[in-house]
């Protein structure tokens, strides 16, 4: 029971819960019909989910969630990831399931025992995790099947849902694996194309270079009409809806906000410091054995008593005073940042920052290994004759790890445990190889009782001096009066001013910082802020107006939030006049670039020589050389492909220009070219499909973009 019990308290297994929705699709048809109206949360093709599928969902990772971190309740921020992991989870069983019915895409009963049961290539990473044993290191393939197969029907009912969550996620992911397998394979180069890409990567050049860049052009040159914002939008406007997040959401909001930081006042630090001077003075008399405990009392929020070694560099803010203070020493309190902190140096010692050592696994027969029927008396003594051998001058670590250990992967690792930080993957035996001279060799008894392992240490790095710090933290926070206060204040405004336009007006007068942001419905934060999903249920519900003032101070964090709705955009109501602003930067742009194209082909008409068209851009001839079409920058140009592709297909020693590039117009001049031989074209073959491979990646963008997608959510939360 015990390895169940370790599944538990890891906290990968709230991820791994999120998995339990691809039972869904495993064992029955997702696209069936949940409920509508006015309970339904999500569609997602012909697939309709009601808000009380989404709550089974998360409850089942709540509590998994607040399981494995020992708490009681979720944070706000904490919520809204697990909710976003559920909405995510729900997306992917439902599409992805749908392809894998579609292409009989299936785990058979031998391939998931493969995954679970033995130890192989196909052994899932969580199993491996989850049993692998801390003092050898090694994979426990018959724990795992005893505990997930062999006495499951002895099992609670918990621990049966546990299981099979573990089984199904298990399996969901080798489904995953084996689609992105499918869609990758599927990819073909053709070898005309490789032979093609091989010719234009083989073609570099030597080229002259002069560039007028559009920053020269005056702003009396680059003030862009009415027309040109029109035609700008209707030329980019699927570029627009994209950068915007309309191919994404239906409607994206915009709006203002005042934040009013709840900080505290100068009362508030003046009592926060005398209530500091208190505890520094009973924390000089508190013993040793009582510290612990007085560090969790007092320090806000509470925290505890890290016993752990560390450098000095690693206590920010305490560094050079801790190598200066004596063990037994107190550091009196100081601000650091928004906390104060006080600290009392523990212990210090010469510490290696890692060690390595091998190890002998003896175990009884209570470790579940059929191969096994000692006693543990008869362990012991097995045990005591191991390192009696170890400690010979002429010991073969290999060959007594090959006779004597009980490690399943005795024969791959030859006992070597390899390099380990201090305080991290030894667990237990951590500090007894640290105590333990390079060479020596020790017994220890497992804390599971299951053995004992023998352990000789076979390497240490330099000691550095470390230190056990006892560290007491108060944090710098507003009272509750002065919270009271903030938010009042916050109140009055809301109450003078009930529109969008009354309330930058006051602001100004006020001189109140007023911020926009751009929002979609499932968002939680906003610049600067957190825990924000009130704002985002008013400003995306149905009533709301343009021009709307909340009534509600929204709680933001350390913050108080005013929040006016400024404008609403979609793909329907979508204008130049909504996104000029946004624009306005490109089409300027794209003005300077057309005034420069002009001037650039009206120069060309009277000169071909370089020198005197740089003269006449007041610029300079530059020279690069090996310029490739493939290449991601050009020189230090930047990144500029379309002239990059204009160098690949000119003449050699004529003129080319102008070229409207990224940066500016460019007149160019290949001076030499030659050939790369080196790209092999079946190499190169492979590299592509590889890369085309890697598109697996965004299948399920693919899909979702393919699919009717309705989402609900804000309604409920």
């Amino acid at each position: 029971m015990g390895a169940i019990g370790s599944i538990r308290k890891h906290s990968g297994l709230a991820v791994a819960i999120v998995g339990l929705a691809i039972v869904a699709f495993i064992i029955g048809d997702l696209t069936k019909q949940r409920g509508a109206g006015q309970f339904e949360i999500a569609k997602i093709g012909k697939a309709t989910f009601t808000i009380q599928d989404f709550n089974d969902r998360y409850e089942e990772v709540k509590n998994n969630y607040m399981r494995n971190q020992g708490v009681d309740q979720v944070p706000n921020d904490v919520e809204y990831r697990l909710r976003e992991q559920v909405w995510q989870s729900l997306l992917e069983d439902t599409l992805m399931g749908i392809q894998y019915k579609k292409l009989g895409l299936m785990i058979s009963e031998d391939e998931a025992s493969s995954m679970m049961y033995e130890d192989g290539a196909y052994t899932h990473p969580y199993m491996r995790q989850w049993f692998t044993d801390p003092s050898t290191g090694q994979y426990n393939a018959q724990a795992a099947a005893r505990y997930f197969r062999d006495q499951y029907d002895q099992l609670d009912d918990a621990m049966k849902h546990d299981i099979t969550a573990m089984r199904h996620e298990v399996a969901s992911n080798r489904l995953q694996e084996k689609y992105n397998n499918l869609i990758s394979k599927a990819f073909y180069v053709p070898t005309a194309l490789a032979k093609n890409e091989a010719k234009l990567a083989a073609n570099r050049s030597d080229v002259v270079v002069a560039m007028a860049s559009y920053q020269n052009v005056s702003e009396e040159n680059a003030t862009p009409t009415d027309e040109d914002y029109k035609n700008y939008f209707n030329e980019h406007r699927a570029e627009i809806e994209t950068g915007m997040g309309l191919r994404m959401y239906n409607e994206i909001r915009k709006i203002e906000y005042i934040a009013y930081p709840i900080v505290p006042s100068a009362e508030d630090l003046t009592k926060i410091s005398e209530e500091v001077d208190t505890i520094w003075k009973e924390f000089q008399t508190i013993e040793d054995a009582n510290i612990s405990e007085f560090v969790y009392g007092n320090s806000k929020p509470a925290q505890s008593y890290d016993t752990t070694y560390v450098k000095a560099s690693q206590v920010k803010g305490l560094d050079t005073i801790i190598e200066k203070t004596p063990v037994g020493g107190f550091i009196a309190p100081r601000q650091i940042g928004n906390e104060w902190v006080m600290a009392k140096v523990m212990a210090s010692a010469m510490r290696p920052d890692s060690v390595r050592a091998s190890v002998v696994l003896i175990l009884n027969s209570t470790a579940g290994l059929e191969s096994v029927t000692r006693t543990d008396e008869e362990a012991k003594l097995v045990a005591d004759t191991v390192e009696a051998l170890l400690k010979m001058k002429e010991a073969n670590i290999e060959d007594i790890v090959a006779r004597y250990s009980d490690d399943p992967q005795k024969n791959s690792n030859k006992g070597d445990m390899g390099w380990a930080l201090d305080g991290t993957t030894y667990g237990f035996l951590n500090d007894n190889i640290i105590n333990t001279p390079e060479g020596g060799v020790f017994t220890y008894k497992r804390p599971d009782n299951y053995g004992y392992v023998v352990v000789k240490v076979t390497g240490k790095t330099t000691p550095n001096r470390k230190y056990r710090v006892a560290k007491l933290v108060r944090e710098i926070a507003p009272s509750n009066n002065t919270s009271t206060q903030i938010y009042n204040k916050a109140s009055w405004f809301v109450g003078q001013n009930r529109t969008e336009e009354e309330l930058t007006a006051s602001a100004a007068k006020e001189n109140l910082s007023v911020r926009e942001a751009m929002t979609t419905p499932m968002m939680d934060q906003l610049p600067g802020l957190e825990n924000c999903r009130g704002i985002m249920q008013w400003v995306f519900d149905k009533k709301r107006k343009v021009g709307d003032v909340s009534e509600e101070v929204y709680s933001c964090g350390e913050n108080y939030v005013v929040v006016a709705l400024k404008e609403v955009y979609s793909k329907k109501n979508l204008t130049v006049d909504k996104v000029r602003t946004d624009i306005e930067q490109q089409v300027r742009l794209d003005k300077r670039a057309e005034y420069l194209m002009a001037e650039a082909s009206e120069a060309a008409k009277g000169t071909k020589d370089m020198n005197n068209l740089a003269i006449k851009f007041n610029t300079s001839v530059d020279t690069l050389t090996n310029i490739g079409l493939r290449d991601y920058y050009m020189g230090r140009y930047g990144m500029e492909p379309k002239v990059q592709a204009h160098i690949s297909m000119a003449r050699p020693n004529e003129v080319s220009g102008p070229i409207r590039g990224a940066q500016g117009v460019y007149f160019v001049k290949v001076i030499n070219r030659q050939t790369d031989e080196r790209n092999d074209v079946e190499s190169l073959k492979t590299t592509m499909s590889r890369e085309y491979g890697r598109k697996v990646s965004s299948a399920i963008q693919v899909l979702q973009n393919a699919t009717k997608i309705k989402d609900n959510r804000s309604r409920f939360f």
